[in-house]
């Protein structure tokens, strides 16, 4: 499988495909009074966003929002697991000091994966159970709005069409998600237009 880097152009599109807010409140606001008045998205020490090289690239050009995060090795190393030779971890100014408009791609995405079955077919979103019992909007289908919900699988289509790599990454962790999930007992929902599947 070939190599394929995006470009900032395409992090330009992706933007523009994916801009509407998750819900039709502030769900930073809601999730923060139970975090010490921190949306647990914006934590962190919870949550160290991972930008593409070339998205980060993209991102400082059109703001200050963003700087590299510079992990202490001897404390921070678990932290780089799931960065890979072309990412950059970064931190921005905090949630009070948001620039929506150059908000990164993961934070956009915020709490969903793309759900590809065995098969290699994208079904839609699920969500990131690792903040199952922190974010408000994980397991509340009902306050997910529709237009996100459409420009979300837009743009996880448009970077699949472009990246065959992360198409396949992101296969490998949803088998992952799916026994996880089996082993817990618990069910793993795959949201759409259509609704909402339980697996």
């Amino acid at each position: 499988m070939s190599e394929i880097r995006l470009s900032e152009e395409d992090f330009k599109k992706l933007y523009q495909i994916l801009d509407h807010p998750v819900t039709g409140f502030d769900c930073g606001a809601v999730c923060s009074k139970k975090n010490d008045g921190v949306p647990v998205c914006c934590e962190v020490n919870v949550v160290i966003p991972v930008l593409y090289k070339s998205e980060f690239d993209y991102v400082c050009k059109q703001s200050d929002l963003w700087q590299e995060f510079v992990p202490d090795m001897k404390t921070d190393a678990h932290l780089m697991d799931d960065c890979g030779y072309d990412d950059v971890m970064a931190i921005c100014k905090g949630h009070k000091n948001c620039d929506r408009k150059h908000r990164s791609f993961v934070c956009r995405t915020f709490p969903f994966y793309p759900f590809i079955d065995e098969n290699g077919v994208f079904l839609g979103l699920t969500y990131n159970y690792d903040f199952e019992d922190k974010c408000v909007i994980v397991g509340k289908h009902d306050i997910i709005n529709k237009q996100y919900i459409k420009e979300s699988i837009d743009a996880w289509n448009h970077l699949f069409s472009i990246d065959e790599m992360e198409f396949e990454a992101h296969y490998n962790l949803c088998r992952d998600i799916h026994k996880k999930r089996k082993r817990q007992r618990k069910p793993l929902h795959i949201i759409s237009l259509k609704g909402v599947v339980k697996l």
